[in-house]
């Protein structure tokens, strides 16, 4: 395997094409230009590569002349004597090797507008050419559409954000900094595109990032921060002050090799060492030592005497131009008191007029009020009512099986006693065995008249359960891939980041709510993701009904009459036992619920149970029978899916179940076009990917933001809790939903960095889904509130977040009512 750079040859078709090379690297890094006369020698026979699969991902993403690195091998079958036969391949014969070069370019104003532009899309980092030396990398994202300059070829504009030290393997605190190297020393990374068309900036490319980070030492580092933020940091880092007696704690303390830090402390020195000079000089010498002295005391009296004429004269011009001056003033102040005591006037006969108009809407506004408490009594009385009839129709219902089991046993009572008239005569002992067999029939109908019910038996079985230990998926990558392959088998064709998101969701919130517009294919998805975790058996879908009002609706009740738990008609309750008389499966099993259409009645009345218990790590429920209150252990990995619609038919969820739920709104692509029942070779079966093995792939260690992504988040957070009356309610986020956007973050940050260049995708997300659900306002301060959330979503690149924030606000403006649902 080496590694190379190339550009696009030709192509066959979309899974297969071929890629000229233009240079080679050599063991210690150097890349070397493959000459025209020597291509084919070193590459027989066609002087190219051959990708076998997804050549469409690199014809897509790269322009013709446009270079990229890849790595290659030998190709096995290679066959001297055919012409157009490779003697190399990519990787595999695949493209995911193929990537982005950092592009160099000379740009003096780039660092001061924040902009760079470039002849080709998707880049992630560029350098800049300062002469001498050379500035880089730095990360950036690319803005909207292209633009051409002249008659040149389209170009493309980037802005510059923090670096991404994520994709670089660099600690987090080299966020803020701009490396600076020597462009001698880099000069063996440089490489230059003589395929390229003429363009306004030359194409000049650093050809191994990776390597340069790791073994060129920059000549100096560049801190994008404020003595603000300098004297923040060493008020952190130095907790007993700064002096000579604990700088060298600090820095063996705070990693003293650390150029950053060092850079830092440097900084945060001058600051210091400056402040306090200045202060000490002008306390000590001047008011203190030199004015009181009797030099001092001497020399402003001599000055005074001897200058006494002219500086009267001069103290006199000066008060009659400060008396002009005054003069002006005043008269332009008086002016312009007067102007606002116009305005003011005009602004009170306004306000006179707007009073009158608020007086007359408070009065109204009281008597709709009024009108409003008359209309919730009554709703209250007809739910009491309602509630009645509804108790009144189940005693009914248990009178009449009362009665039929009484009429039952009259019956059979009546018919014993005629049985004991005809055996009478007849063998005892046929007869008393014929009665006791009778009797043991009649046994539990007696004991329901008397108020006495048989023990329940709890046991409950599943299909037998195979749980495949050596099936299990070694990272979240290869996880996240199997799902992409899962859905395209399918025919469910959903991009990578919704793969990665959804299932991320999924897993790390008890509760997951799909919304969107009716056909959207809300419910298949669903199904589709708990075929793909849990498989058919631990897949359960259950319809909700108009008119669930407990409970009982999903859970089932103890039925006195019978002697047993009526269990709920979709089974839940049977899963649930099957699962706390076996630990395994509750230890390793997935157990995926969808509550299909789950707003067609309050979801925090038959939802309730689960509501209290969704933040504990064992989730228990308490189910009540003939033997009093039980405990039922629930699965660890028991998820709930819930598909909504927001119309009149539906009710409202509420904020305490919002506070729980992750919401992923679904938008519809027409080239969907699923199958639940396909029978192609899936990826899962049966359960046999354990939830430990789920848990392993999706847990990371001490999870936190990183500083810039902190940054935007404390922000926005700002913006949703001012308390300024002019922005109407805050919005509060709870520490459940920060906690879920920590953790959110931490886990999708490094896969959504592999598939774009905008490094903030994972928090624009988390936003989307649970910040952005709590909205639920009116006013058109309210608005305002909306409108600056949305604004610094844009100007920080959350741009599904603006996108949601736009619609809702739209949304609101005929009524003034802004919700996300």
């Amino acid at each position: 395997m080496k590694k190379i750079i190339a550009r696009i040859s030709n192509r066959n078709t979309d899974e297969i094409g071929w890629v000229l090379p233009v240079y080679e690297f050599s063991e210690n890094h150097d890349c070397i230009p493959v000459e025209f006369e020597e291509r084919k020698e070193k590459y027989p026979n066609s002087g190219t590569i051959i990708i076998h699969k997804e050549f469409y991902n690199i014809y897509e993403e790269f322009e013709r002349n446009e270079l990229f690195s890849l790595e290659i091998e030998p190709v096995l079958r290679f066959n001297l004597t055919k012409a157009n036969s490779c003697s190399f391949q990519s990787l595999n014969g695949d493209s995911i090797t193929v990537k982005k070069l950092a592009f160099l370019i000379k740009d003096e104003n780039a660092l001061n507008t924040g902009r760079i532009k470039l002849p080709y899309s998707s880049y992630k980092f560029a350098f800049l050419d300062q002469g001498e030396n050379i500035i880089g990398p730095i990360s950036i994202y690319q803005l909207d559409e292209p633009y051409k300059i002249e008659d040149q070829k389209d170009f493309y504009e980037y802005k510059i954000q923090p670096l991404n030290t994520s994709l670089l393997d660099l600690p987090d605190d080299y966020q803020n900094v701009q490396l600076v190297f020597k462009k001698a020393d880099i000069q063996k990374y440089i490489i230059n595109n003589t395929y390229a068309v003429k363009t306004y900036i030359p194409e000049e490319y650093i050809s191994d990032l990776f390597y340069l980070l790791k073994e060129v030492i920059p000549i100096d580092i560049i801190l994008n921060e404020g003595d603000e933020d300098i004297i923040n940091w060493a008020e952190k880092s130095f907790p007993l002050g700064v002096n000579d007696k604990n700088e060298h704690i600090f820095l063996t303390q705070n990693d003293s090799e650390n150029p950053v830090h060092q850079r830092r402390f440097e900084r945060f020195t001058k600051i210091k060492e400056k402040t306090s000079n200045w202060v000490n000089y002008v306390d000590s010498y001047i008011v203190n030592e030199y004015i009181n002295s009797e030099e001092g005391k001497d020399k402003i009296q001599t000055v005074i005497e001897n200058n006494k004429e002219s500086l009267l004269r001069i103290y006199e011009k000066e008060l009659r131009e400060e008396a002009n001056k005054r003069i002006v003033d005043l008269n332009s102040d008086i002016d312009n008191k007067n102007k606002e005591l116009d305005f003011i006037n005009n602004e009170i006969e306004e306000l006179t007029i707007t009073k009158i108009q608020l007086e007359e809407e408070t009065q109204l506004i009281r008597s709709k009020k009024i009108e409003l408490i008359e209309f919730e009594e009554k709703i209250r009385h007809y739910r009491e009512e309602h509630e009645i009839l509804e108790e009144y129709a189940n005693l009914k219902k248990q009178k009449d099986e009362l009665l039929e089991a009484i009429g039952h046993f009259r019956n059979e009572k009546e018919s014993l006693k005629r049985e004991r008239d005809n055996l009478r005569n007849e063998n005892y002992e046929d007869f008393k065995k014929g009665a006791d067999q009778k009797v043991k029939e009649l046994i539990p109908i007696v004991r329901a008249l008397n108020g006495i019910y048989p023990n329940e038996d709890r046991k409950v079985s599943l299909l037998p359960i195979n749980i495949n230990k050596s099936t299990i998926v070694t990272s979240r990558a290869d996880f996240f891939k199997e799902a992409l392959t899962y859905f395209k088998k399918s025919k469910r064709f959903i991009n990578e980041i919704d793969i990665i998101n959804q299932l991320t969701s999924i897993h790390q919130n008890f509760l997951t709510v799909f919304t969107g517009l009716p056909g959207v294919g809300k419910t298949s998805l669903a199904q589709l993701i708990s075929k793909f975790l849990a498989s058919d058996q631990f897949s359960l879908t259950i319809p909700v009904s108009r008119g669930w009002n407990s409970k009982k609706s999903l859970l089932g009740y103890y039925n006195p009459l019978k002697g047993e738990y009526q269990s709920d008609e979709n089974g839940l309750i049977n899963y649930f036992k099957a699962f706390d008389q076996n630990n395994t499966l509750l230890e390793n099993v997935p157990l995926l619920v969808t509550l299909d259409e789950a707003n067609l009645s309050p979801m925090e009345h038959y939802w309730s149970d689960f509501i209290g218990i969704s933040d504990r790590h064992e989730k228990q429920i308490k189910i009540n029978d003939l033997n009093g209150a039980y405990t039922l252990k629930l699965p660890k990995g028991l998820r709930f899916i819930c598909t909504i619609n927001n119309d009149h038919t539906t009710e409202n969820l509420s904020p305490r179940l919002i506070d729980r739920a992750c919401v992923i709104k679904l938008e519809f692509n027409p080239s969907n076009n699923y199958d639940l029942n396909f029978e192609e070779d899936l990826f899962i079966k049966e359960a046999n990917i354990s939830y430990e093995s789920l848990s392993e792939i999706f847990k990371i260690n001490q999870p936190s933001l990183l500083p810039a992504e902190n940054k935007i988040f404390k922000l926005l957070n700002d913006i949703l809790i001012d308390n300024d009356p002019k922005y109407g309610n805050p919005i509060i986020i709870s520490p459940r939903k920060i906690k879920a956007i920590i953790n959110y973050c931490a886990i999708t940050r490094d896969h959504y960095n592999e598939l774009e260049n905008n490094q903030f995708i994972g928090l624009d997300l988390a936003v989307l889904q649970h910040v952005l659900p709590l909205i639920n306002g009116n006013g058109k301060k309210f608005e305002e509130r909306l409108k600056r959330l949305e604004e610094e979503c844009k100007k920080n690149v959350l741009l599904r977040s603006s996108k949601e924030l736009i619609s809702i606000i739209n949304k609101g403006k005929d009524f003034q009512t802004y919700s996300y649902f």
